[in-house]
């Protein structure tokens, strides 16, 4: 009878022992994988170093040198556009929009602060209009009362074109 578990203890010895060396390898594999190639690329590259990752969003927003305005712009072109929209979203105890105005002539902009932190905007042009890509179209002025990164989200963002259709746009948040 101790034959049969000195028998067993070995082949149970060798077999964790086998298990072990594999979720090793495996780990070792994978953690490799991760931080020496693309994925971890893309894994350490923060939101303010962009360098080398595709921008693929509709609308994104670029901060100025001294951090009190924020520009709008479109990556891709939008055609016959008669008006667009979009929420912004944000810490209203770290953000303050102080004044939003259009970039292109002949286009009013309807500001609505529907709860504190979301504001809703409609851009509304006075002829339908052909907005190639990287055009700058709304200046957003703000103020920060934090001395840390505060946040802004563009959502909910569409255009509607001369036709009454409806284009969802996707879009990027913003740190500043």
């Amino acid at each position: 009878m101790k034959d049969i578990i000195k028998k067993y203890r070995k082949h149970n010895f060798f077999q964790n022992g086998a298990i072990v060396i594999t979720s090793l390898a495996i780990a070792l594999g994978v953690n490799t994988y991760i931080l020496d190639g693309k994925v971890g690329e893309y894994l350490k590259t923060s939101v303010l170093d962009i360098n080398g990752v595709e921008q693929t969003s509709d609308i994104y927003g670029k901060v100025s040198d001294d951090r009190k305005t924020i520009t709008l712009w479109t990556q891709k072109p939008m055609k016959h556009v008669k008006s667009i929209s979009l929420s912004l979203t944000y810490n209203d105890s770290d953000v303050v929009i102080k004044e939003i105005e259009s970039i292109i002539p002949e286009t009013s902009v309807t500001f609505l602060l529907n709860e504190p932190g979301i504001a809703t905007l409609f851009v509304t042009f006075d002829t339908p209009r052909d907005l190639w890509g990287e055009t700058d179209f709304l200046s957003v002025e703000i103020s920060k009362n934090s001395t840390g990164t505060a946040y802004l989200n563009i959502l909910n963002a569409n255009f509607k074109d001369v036709e009454e259709n409806n284009f969802l746009l996707s879009t990027s948040g913003i740190l500043f």
